[in-house]
């Protein structure tokens, strides 16, 4: 019992680290222009909500309530809301910065490849410089006699050599050995190596050989140890051979031998861009050895050596295939999975990398309607990296010469190396093709019952049963593995993977007998109605669900309203097999119908190398263009490329009717409309943009310096995508219509081309492309007046109007703005910040009072801290401003300032938030706000980042306490860690709470 209530406390501390990860790493990430996504759904509140202050977050909320959209049977509300903690990159919404109008919407989060992608085509692109290295090594050596050492030798190597990525080496090696020779059969040497490598520092290998012989049959042992300057110990080697000499039938002698050996390494593995495409490699040998004898022999050898490896193609199409069509997946396809902590493996590795199923995550939500769900299949399959050969061949030629004696060697060889799923050895596999195991494989719906699904989408957190019979066959909870068996009768003594799970107790359960399928056939329960629909499914635009049958307004001039535009059939041009809409149930039966995908057509993520000699920090660097592509042929780089193109996927999907359990659609026309029976609403949209360009950094490439002493591996990179821009243009039920005006505003341009670099001043025009939109005002209408004989009376007279007032003075001269001015240092010109909501009132019928009487909404714009324009070097890595003396400060130590003036700390937390808010009624609001901090990290103390001073053996100058700290602390070594802290050390209290906990 205190073991499952142990397993409960472990599982609730995961969790609760998981809650915490959102808030320390979330996953979301703003952009200029959004990225993948639109401001205008990411951000949503219920309309009932009061509560001003989120408790968990500590950020400040405001919500107020616009209008209600009547019908006969019920109503569908609508509200503006704000939350603050703005940060640098944060795009404004269609209503300003800080601020949404969300009528609902489901949102995506994309992780690893869309769930639903089946076959769709990840294009690769990647070159890099060949990895060449060549040189010769000269050898002068003496063998020695003497003494009681029967025969001795000295090696000594010099080794000139260049690579093509680390430049000119020299290599100095001196090998002392020394040979015991034989005595009663047994037979030992040892064997020393020192090396001095100009580029790799000071090497040391140490080793030692015993041999005996007995009958016929020779035993031999050897053992060796290396260690490097820079890596400590890097090898540990045992090895283990048997020979024996066998006279075949005719007359032929030949050796026969078998052994083992075990090889640890230590080293750390060098950095390796990944790549999905196969590497070539070939290496040469050449060698010419002489020698002259006498009480000594000595002898001269000289070499030359040739290594190079480059990739086999730089460009390959690779399908791809998401979670929820993992059983179509082949060994050469590109699975929805990722890997923890891939490395090098070696028997003493405690734990393999842990393979995670990246399935997306989504968040359905609108008035009634809130909650996250996923999707969770119902087998359980073999994960695997796609299939990459890597070939590699070379050859070898050597000439000896001593006196009147010669002799020559001559060899070729030839290798070749796969990595991807584990086919050899494997009884899983095999059994599952040959059984058609459900366990073993993911399966898809053919050839089983019809009530089988191969996936389902479920909300997280819900509670369900599961079959008792499937738990206890995968040992209940408890930590299984796939039961591994060494088998000496194969070569090399490989494992066998057998059809068992183990437990860390060394239970074995066969799953042979686990007969998943009989017992899965049903449907998974669950709790919550969500239902997905694929584009074939719906057979085009003649929408098999009458619901999914949506019309769409089409963009006309730089006004966006619906009175002169006409509702057009949605065309369905997307592949077959991704979703077209979500159909999702609340608890009190109503249905929201999300049918409206918003597409991101294409996502490019590109990584090269730069010249990074005149950008100290960055974070930015220019890219060099050379016609029209990336020239990463940098010299004295890597000149590495990689470059990945993902297809169209959707990013969300938008809320198109909610029918209530009263609905009939009764007329002939598809969907809801006014003939229909029952509670409906449904949402019409506009499509602003096609081909919006999106990309982070909006200007330029985000610069890694890699390795600070090296220019070698500077590195740049970049996002870009295209996507659909659509806003909310009208709703409407039986009764009434609400009607959103919208215009074209001066920030959220879209960007004009995937390369582009900050232009000169004027020349805005070559990085700014596509406009984004805000909301003008709301006007709600009853039908009756509004539309008559089905046509729109441009006379009416609205219920009720909404209006909206902005302002650009918010994080001024942001480069997506059209006002932006990219001279180096200058002010923020006015207009040139982010879209900022001013005023908002009512007016109702032909009565303009309301106007009197508006909300206004005051930033405090006028302060350097409260207000900052836009620097992409000037914020933590949390978005929040920081200021800098040079570029560098932020670069090297982007972690947030806690010891700082807390007025400034404030003042930082809060820069473009809403400060002051003046109610129709004459009475203001002033929010006040402190910068985030904690003292604990769940049970644990926070920790902080420091700047380190100094690592010297030596005092600096400006050290205020010298006395050591631990009591037994020894003056053999004199090397200490100085580094800054807030304020003066003065005693040894003052410094315990640095070392607390430790």
């Amino acid at each position: 019992m205190e073991q499952k209530y142990r397993r409960i406390r472990r599982f609730a501390q995961i969790m609760a680290l998981v809650m915490f990860w959102e808030i320390a790493a979330p996953v979301a990430v703003f952009a200029l222009t959004s990225g993948p996504s639109q401001p205008e759904v990411q951000q949503f509140q219920a309309a009932g909500t009061s509560g001003m202050v989120d408790l968990f977050t500590g950020n400040f909320n405001y919500n107020i309530p616009l209008f209600e959209l009547p019908g006969p049977n019920g109503s569908y509300p609508f509200n503006l809301s704000y939350a603050s903690g703005i940060s640098m990159d944060q795009e404004a919404s269609w209503v300003g910065l800080g601020w949404n109008l969300n009528p609902g919407v489901i949102t995506r989060q994309m992780r690893g490849l869309p769930d639903e992608f089946e076959g769709d085509k990840v294009i690769v692109e990647q070159d890099m410089k060949a990895d060449q290295t060549y040189g010769i090594t000269v050898s002068p050596n003496m063998e020695i006699f003497g003494g009681d050492i029967s025969k001795g030798g000295l090696n000594i190597t010099r080794k000139y050599y260049y690579n093509s990525y680390r430049g000119f080496g020299i290599v100095t090696s001196v090998g002392p050995s020394l040979d015991f020779g034989e005595a009663a059969g047994n037979h030992t040497n040892l064997g020393l190596s020192l090396s001095l490598d100009t580029q790799e520092g000071v090497g040391f290998n140490f080793s030692a050989g015993f041999s005996r012989y007995r009958k016929f049959t020779a035993h031999r042992f050897t053992a060796s140890i290396g260690y490097h300057s820079r890596t400590g110990l890097s090898d540990l080697g045992l090895n283990y051979t048997k020979s024996r000499p066998k006279t075949g039938r005719n007359g032929k002698v030949t050796n026969h031998s078998n052994g083992g050996s075990t090889a640890l390494s230590f080293a750390s593995p060098g950095f390796t861009p990944e790549t999905f495409l196969p590497k070539t490699s070939i290496n040469l040998n050449g060698s010419l050895k002489m020698g002259f004898g006498g009480g000594a022999f000595a002898n001269f050898a000289a070499g030359g050596f040739y290594h190079s490896s480059w990739l086999a193609k730089n460009k390959d199409t690779i399908p791809a295939y998401g979670y929820q069509n993992l059983e179509k997946a082949g060994e050469e396809d590109l699975m929805d999975i990722n890997r923890e902590k891939e490395g090098n493996l070696h028997k003493h590795t405690p734990n393999l990398p842990a393979p995670n199923l990246t399935y997306d995550l989504y968040t359905a939500v609108g008035q009634g309607m809130s909650g996250s769900f996923r999707a969770f299949r119902s087998d359980v399959g073999i994960l695997h990296n796609r299939k990459v050969y890597a070939k590699s061949g070379g050859g070898n030629a050597g000439i000896d010469i001593s006196g009147l004696h010669y002799g020559n060697d001559f060899g070729l060889n030839f290798s070749q190396s796969k990595s991807g799923r584990w086919n050899k050895h494997n009884n899983i596999l095999t059994q599952a093709a040959a059984n058609n195991h459900e366990f073993y494989h993911f399966a898809g719906k053919n050839g089983r019952v019809a009530d089988y699904e191969p996936w389902y989408f479920r909300m997280l957190g819900e509670s369900t049963s599961e079959s008792t019979n499937n738990l206890a066959y995968i040992h209940d909870d408890d930590a299984v593995r796939i039961q591994l068996e060494k088998k000496i009768s194969l070569p090399r003594k490989n494992f066998l993977a057998m059809p068992q799970l183990e437990s860390k107790y060394g239970h074995a359960l066969n799953l042979n007998t686990w007969e998943r399928y009989h017992d899965d056939k049903a449907r998974k329960p669950r709790n919550s109605v969500i239902h997905a629909i694929s584009q074939a499914q719906l057979g085009g635009d003649n929408a098999a669900l009458e619901e999914y049958h949506i019309q769409i307004y089409e963009q006309n001039g730089n006004q966006i309203s619906p009175n002169p535009q006409d509702l057009k059939p949605y065309s369905r041009n997307h592949p077959g097999h991704h979703t077209a809409g979500i159909t999702v149930a609340n608890p009190a039966g109503m249905r929201y119908v999300y049918a409206l995908p918003a597409y991101n057509k294409k996502q490019v993520e590109a990584s090269f190398s730069v010249d990074g000699s005149n950008v100290p920090c960055g974070p930015r660097i220019g890219i060099k263009i050379k016609n029209g592509k990336i020239d990463y042929k940098i010299p004295h780089t890597d000149q590495f490329y990689n470059r990945k193109e993902i297809p169209e996927y959707a990013h969300s999907y938008l809320l198109t009717s909610i029918l209530g359990q009263d609905y009939v659609d009764a007329d002939s026309i598809p969907g809801p409309s006014d003939g229909d029976f029952g509670f409906w609403v449904k949402f019409n949209y506009v499509r602003v943009n096609e081909t919006f360009k999106w990309r982070t950094p909006f200007t330029e490439a985000s610069f890694d310096k890699g390795r600070l002493p090296l220019l070698s591996d500077d590195k740049a990179n970049y996002m870009y995508g295209e996507k659909e821009i659509w806003y909310l243009s009208s709703a409407e039920t039986k009764t009434h219509i609400s009607e959103w005006h919208l215009s074209r505003r001066l920030d959220g341009k879209g960007a004009a081309a995937e390369l582009q670099n900050m232009p000169s001043p004027g020349n805005l025009a070559s990085i700014q492309a596509g406009y984004a939109y805000k909301i003008d005002s709301i006007g709600l209408y009853s039908k009756i007046e509004r539309i008559q004989n089905g046509i729109l009376n441009p006379n009416a007279d609205p219920i009720s109007m909404a209006h909206f007032e902005y302002s650009y003075e918010l994080c001024g001269n942001v480069p997506n703005n059209v006002n932006f001015d990219p001279t180096p240092g200058a002010s923020a010109p006015a207009n040139s910040g982010k879209l900022s909501l001013k005023k908002l009132w009512f007016t109702q019928q032909n009565s303009s009072r309301g106007a009197h009487s508006p909300y206004q909404f005051g930033y405090d714009a006028s302060g350097n801290l409260s207000n900052p324009a836009y620097d992409g070097h000037a914020q933590d890595r949390w978005g929040t401003p920081k200021p800098y003396t040079n570029f560098c400060d932020n670069a090297e130590y982007p972690y947030t300032n806690q010891y700082g003036s807390r007025a400034s700390l404030d003042s930082a937390a809060s820069a473009w938030s809403l400060k002051e808010i003046t109610l129709p009624t004459g009475g203001i609001m002033r929010i006040d706000y402190e910068a985030d901090d904690y003292a604990y990290v769940q049970n644990k103390r926070a920790a902080r980042m420091f700047k380190i001073k100094s690592l010297t053996s030596g005092a600096i100058s400006d050290i205020t306490y010298t006395q050591d700290y631990k009591s037994n602390y020894t003056q053999g070594e004199r090397r200490r860690i100085y580094f800054e802290t807030p304020f003066p050390i003065a005693s040894k209290a003052d410094l315990d709470p640095y070392f607390a906990g430790m």
